[in-house]
């Protein structure tokens, strides 16, 4: 399959390659160092600085995060949705899944280096109404599709008209990423 695509991408340049599926922002949470008490200190201080702080943000995840890694991984130009200020996008929208990080070790051999890694997962939240969301600048000449399947809508096929135009107007070579329930849909 590699050296098919590479004789296609020898004669029209870079391989066109569409990335598209179930989009997710993934949510994580970071707890900050406990605050030292400044009533020890005998200092005044606001009640919330005596909690830990919480720090938030957002990721692309799903297929937004599969078509960065592939886009990153081949160096060619990926077609994919898109989705700005990620950070402000209702859960009406697309799916989100929460998550806290924790810092652990490195590895077992790299015990003094650390790094953040998944401590709990802390579950989703979607709307029924969400749809997958459209690729943009959609090729129906695509090589290669990508599909990320979480089972959250995209196979439906009442989203059809979402799935990339490749799919219906050419003979791509298709990768696909299934969630259970395998082979439905």
């Amino acid at each position: 399959m590699e050296s098919e695509i590479r004789s296609r991408q020898s004669k029209r340049g870079q391989p066109k390659i569409v990335v598209t599926g179930d989009v997710a922002v993934d949510w994580f949470e970071v707890a900050e160092p406990s605050r030292e008490s400044s009533s020890i200190k005998g200092a005044c201080e606001f009640n919330w600085q005596t909690y830990p702080g919480i720090h938030r943000f957002a990721r692309a995840g799903g297929a937004l995060l599969l078509a960065d890694l592939v886009r990153s991984s081949t160096g060619a130009p990926v077609l994919a949705p898109e989705l700005p200020d990620i950070e402000r996008v209702p859960h009406t929208r697309v799916v989100r899944s929460y998550a806290s990080l924790k810092q652990y070790p490195y590895s077992a051999t790299h015990m003094g280096r650390t790094v953040y890694r998944i401590d709990e997962l802390r579950g989703f939240a979607a709307d029924e109404k969400i749809s997958p969301l459209e690729v943009k600048n959609d090729d129906p000449g695509a090589d290669l599709v990508v599909l990320d399947d979480a089972s959250n809508g995209f196979r439906d096929q009442k989203h059809e008209e979402r799935w990339p135009k490749a799919l219906k107007s050419s003979r791509p070579y298709v990768i696909q990423k299934m969630s259970r329930p395998l082979l439905r849909g």
